[in-house]
């Protein structure tokens, strides 16, 4: 007997069925809900639209220029650029990546004509490109065409890329952008400066007095290093702070020497200990009158205080009468056993060669009574090696760094000195 098949039950999701029973109610809820649809509606209609809103770009200040200097622009009457748009475009796409770009940045008649489209291109951004193809890089061949179109300025290998020409320390002032390339090497910027005056020390300026012609026999002793020449005029209260720079080379070491001649500003009132002392007076990254306290250091956990040796130089400089308001001792930390001897020594008048056990720094303090005022001169040398490969140790040494995040081998300030056996050398 044959099987007979029952008719199928289900309903397919688009079939009438199906739509029958997802229809919505008749009655007030579809009144309602089209109620709602319609106040939805018009609010749409009275509320703005969050859509993005569509920029207009806005033209680079190097491309703006009102229409009188673009008439004035003697490259306007050039051969080249007198020749219609689209020809000019045509000869630019023939020229290489680097004197295309070079065009653009030295001539604005051709910018104007030819965009910034070409200053996109990676071969000439990225400093390591080089061409697959041609294996050629082209940033170096770049820089040098803008050498040659800007003789004033400067190559500088380490950010590869060109600048003004480096300042004397008398000049120089760091910034921003300098950090980027002296940086990894610090600035002896512990003397007076201020954004006009001042004098502030970077490596390339040693180096480049290394590497000029200078005197190289034994005992000698060069005239004035006039790149390394300076002065500076500090006004600190009632004192006046002036600063004498000079190098010279003297037995072949590099010697640079710095005068300190603190004096007072007020008629009839003498110079005190206590008034030198309260300045923010330094020699090196290790010898100043400060009495500020260490920083906290994550990496240290004892904190050791300045030492007395430049407080203790400046106070006795002074006669007995004018020694008020010096700290006590416990301020600062126990001197080292050399520094002991130098203490004892200007105690007992002896004229003292101070020197800093933690970097080539020797310095003398005198007082000398010019007048009702007097005046405290502060002489210090400092020495840079014989040699342009000696001349980055000296440099650590002779650099200040502290803060909260670098370690001991890192630091070198007033709270971190460590004694370090250096060579002698001559003053004067």
């Amino acid at each position: 007997m044959p099987e007979t098949r029952r008719p199928s039950q289900r309903t397919l999701r688009s079939s009438s069925a199906a739509r029958i029973e997802k229809a919505p109610r008749a009655g007030r809820s579809t009144r309602r809900s089209r109620g709602s649809t319609v106040q939805q509606a018009d609010n749409e209609h009275s509320k703005p639209r969050r859509g993005k809103a569509k920029l207009t770009p806005s033209t680079p200040s190097f491309l703006q220029r009102s229409q009188a200097d673009a008439d004035a622009d003697p490259n306007r009457q050039t051969l080249l650029l007198r020749l219609p748009r689209e020809l000019i475009r045509e000869i630019a796409g023939l020229l290489p990546p680097e004197s295309l770009v070079c065009l653009t940045l030295t001539c604005k008649e051709a910018l104007h004509v030819l965009g910034t489209s070409s200053w996109s291109r990676t071969d000439v951004r990225q400093r390591w490109y080089e061409s697959p193809a041609t294996g050629i890089q082209h940033r170096p061949l770049l820089l040098k065409l803008l050498l040659r179109d800007a003789p004033d300025a400067d190559f500088c290998a380490r950010c590869n890329t060109l600048h003004p020409p480096l300042r004397p320390p008398r000049c120089y002032r760091p910034t921003r952008l300098t950090r980027n390339c002296f940086g990894p090497d610090n600035a002896i910027d512990y003397w007076p400066q201020d954004a006009s005056k001042g004098y502030c020390l970077v490596l390339s300026h040693v180096e480049q007095v290394f590497l000029a012609p200078h005197e190289a026999s034994p005992g000698a002793v060069s005239p004035p290093i006039d790149l390394l020449s300076g002065d500076c005029i500090a006004q600190r209260d009632h004192v006046r702070h002036t600063l004498h720079m000079s190098a010279r080379w003297i037995d072949r070491f590099l010697i640079l020497r710095q005068e300190h001649r603190l004096c007072s500003t007020v008629h009839g009132t003498p110079l005190r200990a206590k008034d030198v002392l309260a300045l923010p007076f330094r020699l090196c990254p290790h010898q100043t009158t400060s009495v500020s306290p260490p920083p906290t250091s994550y990496h240290t956990r004892d904190h050791v205080a300045n030492g007395p040796v430049l407080t203790h130089a400046v106070a006795t400089a002074f006669p007995t009468a004018m020694r008020t308001g010096i700290p006590a001792a416990s301020t600062f930390r126990k001197p080292k056993p050399s520094e002991a001897r130098q203490m004892a020594a200007a105690n007992r008048g002896d004229g003292v060669l101070w020197r800093c056990t933690s970097c080539p720094t020797k310095f003398r303090a005198v007082y000398a009574c010019d007048g009702a005022e007097g005046e405290l001169v502060v002489t210090a040398w400092q020495c840079f090696g014989r040699e342009l490969y000696d001349v980055p140790s000296f440099w650590r040494m002779l650099v200040r760094r502290e803060g909260p995040n670098l370690g001991p081998k890192k630091r070198n300030s007033e709270f971190y000195a460590l004694s370090q056996s250096m060579p002698d050398f001559r003053c004067e």
